[in-house]
């Protein structure tokens, strides 16, 4: 059973990869789509979980997952339903991540939800996942807090050399949370889910 993590920036994403032991197999920072697709399709990981949107929400709307979180005390950042504000530069991220889950697609990956077994695509939010898992994290700032949660989880953070990757990790454990049936599922249909590490039923 092995996850791949993707945390996605502006123009690359970083990449951490683990077992179902949570031992990290791999991390990489930096990498454009075709490295990711290269990788995706040479390693064949169960599950990708990936820090991002799958899709905007309709005209006048927002997406349900995005509402839920709100309401459970959980800041992320909504995903616009204004074609002109999905133009903004802020929002290329998301446009990057949307491109990731067209290219699971492409490889034969399929939603989590829809489909279970392996292979799958599940997107995930590191902050809800770490907020959810973390018991008493020290004070500081939130990479910090991260660091500690995955130390305290068991999980070498060596190869964790920056935040993203960090990020990365916390996405890969709740994809593994996801595969073992240790999950919930927050959205509708429509617009999608995001899979939180929580027992079924608990949200």
């Amino acid at each position: 059973m092995v996850c791949l993590g993707v945390d996605v920036g502006l123009r690359y994403v970083h990449c951490v990869a683990m077992d179902g032991s949570l031992a990290v197999i791999e991390a990489r920072s930096n990498l454009v789509l075709d490295q990711l697709r290269q990788w995706c399709s040479e390693q064949r990981p169960d599950a990708v979980a990936v820090d991002a949107p799958q899709c905007w929400p309709l005209p006048n709307t927002r997406r349900q997952a995005e509402i839920r979180l709100m309401r459970m005390g959980i800041r992320c950042f909504l995903t616009p339903c204004s074609i002109r504000m999905r133009q903004l530069p802020f929002y290329a991220w998301m446009h990057t991540g949307m491109q990731v889950f067209s290219m699971l697609d492409s490889l034969g990956y399929r939603s989590f939800v829809e489909y279970l077994q392996p292979p799958v695509w599940m997107e995930v939010f590191p902050s809800a996942s770490a907020r959810l898992m973390g018991k008493h994290p020290p004070k500081g700032n939130k990479h910090q807090q991260r660091l500690y949660l995955l130390e305290q989880m068991g999980i070498e953070i060596d190869l964790l050399s920056n935040r993203h990757l960090v990020d990365a990790a916390i996405c890969a454990v709740t994809g593994i949370h996801g595969l073992k049936g240790r999950f919930a599922a927050i959205g509708d249909r429509q617009t999608g889910f995001i899979i939180l590490p929580a027992a079924p039923g608990a949200l």
